[in-house]
């Protein structure tokens, strides 16, 4: 198991509270768009930090290469903490890499209707377990930010 020191606990708190801000930021003005580019732009913006939090709460990316995941914070009870199952679609994140993230050939001509609402809800609400259920040693600062990212999501939908 990672030893995680107080040092990096804020940092990795506070990039994961950075990622729900701006997955946030990014939800609302993907339909107050002036352009088909800007329309994408926000779009764009908005599913990379989706597949990154979904990669964080459900444990899907790779510790190995640095990724952070959910289970190298410590829960409540002194514990790891467990992946989050998110109720999104079981194909998304290879959507999201297929229509997003790589170069291919249906990019721009193949539409999907994404589900915009729907995840930025689910994602914001498995952030809001992962903060309920955090060891209270954590910086304060970062667990602040999480829910304050949280209340604007509220807010704005």
């Amino acid at each position: 198991m990672l030893k995680i020191t107080s040092f990096s606990k804020r940092n990795e708190l506070d990039l994961v509270a950075y990622e729900l801000q701006m997955l946030n930021a990014a939800f609302p003005l993907g339909y107050a768009t002036v352009s088909r580019i800007d329309e994408n732009f926000r779009l764009e913006s908005f599913l990379v930090h989706v597949r990154n939090l979904m990669d964080f709460l459900e444990e899907k990316g790779d510790k190995n290469k640095g990724d952070i995941m959910i289970s190298q914070f410590i829960d409540r009870n002194k514990k790891p903490m467990k992946p989050i199952k998110l109720n999104l679609d079981s194909n998304l994140k290879e959507k999201i890499n297929k229509h997003c993230q790589h170069l291919t050939k249906t990019r721009l001509t193949e539409k999907i209707n994404w589900p915009v609402s729907r995840i930025a809800r689910e994602i914001n609400s498995g952030m809001s377990k992962f903060i309920s259920q955090l060891n209270g040693s954590y910086n304060k600062g970062g667990i602040s930010l999480i829910s304050k990212a949280i209340s604007n999501y509220l807010i704005s939908s």
